[in-house]
């Protein structure tokens, strides 16, 4: 870590805008990477008869399968299956959304967040607030993001 904090130390302005941009993309690029497996590990459990965590389309994963890759990731079982729901959702119901993602130009949590939002949809429902979101996904602020999700699960929710 110390060889770490010299190396940074030592950029110049120029520099140091270039590796924020890049450890922002490496980032990035891990949380889709971990997105992926656990999205495979969904997929090697797919059950007809199992856990349903995601909206209104998603397939569901057989129960037993979130305590071993809880258990796998370090995290508790209950954070697994929130983020499952969310990449379900993602993969499934906003794959506009999930590209934006999956190309590192919107942040994984923004995602996960229009996911949770529009989780209580039908398929059409959600398949317009993707296409309200992701345009403005990689130049909104993220408070904008929301505010569209939102717009659209309120008209089609509560007329």
């Amino acid at each position: 870590m110390t060889a770490l904090l010299s190396e940074i130390s030592a950029l110049d302005p120029q520099a140091t805008l270039s590796r924020a941009g890049s450890v922002l993309r490496c980032r990035r690029a891990a949380e889709v990477e971990d997105a992926e497996v656990v999205l495979h590990w969904a997929d090697l459990h797919a059950s007809d008869d199992g856990l349903a965590l995601g909206g209104p389309g998603t397939p569901a994963v057989a129960e037993h399968c979130l305590a071993q890759l809880a258990l796998a990731r370090q995290t508790h079982p209950l954070e697994l299956e929130a983020f499952l729901s969310d990449l379900l959702d993602l993969r499934h119901r906003l794959p506009r959304t999930w590209d934006r993602v999956r190309e590192l130009s919107c942040a994984l949590w923004l995602a996960r967040k229009v996911a949770t939002v529009s989780r209580g949809l039908d398929a059409e429902g959600a398949a317009e607030v993707d296409r309200r979101v992701v345009d403005a996904l990689p130049f909104e602020t993220p408070g904008q993001v929301l505010v569209e999700a939102e717009t659209v699960v309120r008209r089609r929710l509560h007329g």
